[in-house]
């Protein structure tokens, strides 16, 4: 890990995210059913997702100091919410808490495959403020990592991080509201096949890579599933393979790809370095059910990456 002292910065967090968090209600099942159809759950979980949290526990796991701002209620599932990221360490916003409704999805993993179906209920970001020290940690953290909700305050957030020397990271699952104003300002800016249909009416992410960066992201990251991943930066296209495993939940399985390469970023990696250790860490998480049990430690990714480079 590089520290403050021998990056020589004198930034207070190393990463600020700004996203949905959710309180997640998982069913393992033996199929996933259809429309109209009934299927006994085999195991029942929960836990907290979200792009943006499940990464910080990632980085907070891996020895970074991480700052979520994210919109919850005041019901049992806020609460839910605020004790796991609180357990793992990650320091919360004092806006976080609100008037408001709490994300929740309904995830349904298929056993055979480790697919999954989700449904889910956004949380409301109207009443959201960030606060003075929001503000303050924004223009001294290394790095904001966002999924681009939020509207205009996270366009203004990542504004505040590239005007103090920041890096914006944004993992753009869908589009949303923000995303164009977010490219410009974006340091790296992933995002899965769909996007490139979703968003640019295409079904050539190579041509949807190229258009993010003409609209001023300093570098685009496409992933590709068991495909691997496609990496625009200037005039190059680096494609990097996918780890092989047999998946068991791929719940959460592009959100650790995210927290695995911001964590090869801090550490002053490449950006082909940082995106195949995002790509080991998302084939580790893949191996088990769940996004808490299933995060890799470094001693794993550094594990996977040595045997493929000696394979």
């Amino acid at each position: 890990m590089v520290n403050q002292e021998q990056d020589g910065s004198n930034r207070t967090v190393d990463v600020v995210g700004i996203g949905i968090s959710v309180f997640d209600q998982q069913m393992m099942v033996s199929s996933l059913p259809r429309e109209n159809e009934k299927e006994r759950a085999l195991k029942m979980r929960a836990q907290v997702g979200g792009p943006v949290p499940t990464a910080l526990v990632l980085l907070q796991r891996l020895g970074f100091s991480t700052h979520l701002i994210s919109p919850w209620g005041t019901d049992i599932a806020a609460d839910f919410i605020q004790r796991d990221l609180t357990k793992e360490g990650i320091g919360l916003s004092s806006a976080c808490r609100g008037d408001r409704d709490t994300g929740q999805a309904h995830v349904w993993v298929c056993e055979s495959s480790g697919s999954r179906t989700i449904v889910s209920h956004a949380p409301g970001w109207e009443t959201l403020v960030h606060s003075p020290e929001d503000i303050a940690l924004q223009q001294r953290c290394r790095i904001l990592h966002t999924d681009g909700a939020g509207g205009s305050l996270t366009v203004a957030a990542a504004q505040r991080v590239r005007d103090s020397g920041g890096k914006v990271f944004v993992d753009a699952g869908s589009p949303k509201p923000a995303t164009k104003e977010l490219m410009p300002l974006a340091s790296v800016f992933s995002f899965p096949e769909r996007f490139a249909q979703q968003f640019y009416e295409t079904g050539d992410t190579d041509a949807a890579g190229l258009r993010v960066l003409e609209a001023g992201a300093d570098a685009a990251v496409c992933t590709l599933g068991e495909r691997g991943a496609r990496i625009y930066s200037g005039n190059d296209i680096v494609q990097v393979p996918a780890f092989s495993i047999k998946t068991v939940d791929s719940t959460g399985a592009g959100d650790v790809f995210c927290g695995g390469m911001i964590s090869g970023l801090l550490e002053g990696e490449s950006i082909v370095q940082s995106v195949r250790r995002g790509a080991a860490a998302s084939a580790i998480k893949c191996r088990t059910l769940g996004n808490r049990e299933a995060l890799p430690t470094r001693e794993q990714i550094q594990t996977l990456l040595a045997s493929s480079a000696s394979s």
